[in-house]
């Protein structure tokens, strides 16, 4: 859109801007307002915005994070990318803070934007008067197809990972259901079959717990945690493994999954509704709370050389849907219907 001009905000830890160099209708601003520290942000974001909105005068303001900032004029597009404070039934503070900011989106936005189906289906369910339209995550699969068997090799011994392992890719917290992954790879054991895992994330509060969890089941030579893995590094890793693993309970999209078909990764994955949605049969689908259906699951995602091609060839294809010039037009679309 080179004929509007658009203001972009730097978070203090991370330069959004730098997407956009070269570029003569983006003005970035620098802020002081971390990314990763919500209370930290709203109460610096307190002063900040209400200064900066009250010089700014937007005809359209697009947040992409809780709760939402409201600029005295113009209207409002924010991003939602799930509500599981809500839906996982948690208690307390938090979840009456946040049911109170999603209903205040409700009642001050122009759209809402929410990045699938299943996560429009969610927030209706709650709050049914909501205007929501679906525009999915998206991936640039040009890094993912020039990477060569020696790159990708490399890579994997560089972490210690033996050939044909399992990845899995996400924050260590509960929902990602890791604990069900680490007992189906136990009962794999016990069937004579050893495979060799890696989990990729930051910890999210669960990092202890697993590391007990594989101490106790003497895994410890099985499993790797890896954090602090850069982007690069990352994608070979996709491109390394044997096979791809979501074990999640919930998730409002999941990035990993177009990360994998980008790579030509097998995948199998928790039979969750977004997962069907984004996969649809490009993978194979567990029971996420059996250890016992996601070990077989592994079994078969495995030695299933037939399915392996036909399904990691259909995902070559339906990745192709994800590319960001195709969401950017539905967005463009967007801006002139709010």
């Amino acid at each position: 859109m080179p004929e509007t001009e658009f203001v972009v905000y730097n978070s203090a830890d991370f330069c959004v801007s730098d997407f956009f160099r070269g570029l003569p209708n983006i003005r970035p601003r620098e802020t002081a307002l971390p990314s990763q520290q919500p209370l930290s942000r709203f109460i610096r974001g307190l002063t900040f915005w209400r200064k900066e909105l009250a010089s700014e005068p937007f005809d359209i303001f697009e947040g992409f994070h809780l709760p939402v900032v409201k600029p005295p004029s113009g209207k409002i597009i924010v991003t939602i990318h799930d509500i599981r404070q809500l839906s996982l039934d948690w208690t307390g503070l938090q979840t009456v803070a946040l049911r109170f900011c999603v209903e205040q989106v409700i009642r001050s936005s122009g759209l809402i934007v929410t990045v699938s189906e299943a996560m429009k289906n969610e927030i209706l369910s709650f709050f049914p008067s909501a205007r929501v339209h679906v525009v999915y995550n998206g991936i640039d699969t040009a890094e993912y197809f020039r990477l060569g068997r020696e790159d990708l090799d490399k890579t994997r011994l560089k972490f210690g990972l033996q050939a044909g392992f399992i990845l899995s890719v996400g924050h260590l917290e509960a929902r990602k259901n890791y604990c069900r992954l680490i007992e189906a790879l136990a009962l794999l054991r016990e069937r004579g079959s050893t495979y060799n895992l890696a989990i990729v994330g930051h910890d999210g509060g669960e990092k202890q717990r697993l590391r007990r969890l594989i101490q106790a089941l003497k895994l410890s030579e099985s499993v790797t945690l890896l954090s602090g893995v850069s982007d690069s590094d990352l994608t070979r890793l996709y491109g390394a493994a044997g096979l791809f693993i979501f074990p999640s309970s919930y998730e409002g999209f999941g990035i990993p999954i177009l990360e994998a078909m980008a790579s030509r990764c097998p995948m199998i994955l928790s039979n969750i509704p977004v997962f069907r949605e984004i996969a649809q049969d490009c993978a194979l689908y567990f029971d996420f709370d059996d250890p016992e259906d996601i070990a077989s699951s592994i079994e078969r995602g495995m030695y299933s050389a037939d399915d392996q091609r036909e399904r990691v060839s259909l995902g070559c294809c339906r990745v192709q849907k994800f590319t960001f010039k195709s969401l950017a037009e539905q967005m463009k679309s967007l801006y002139f219907t709010v």
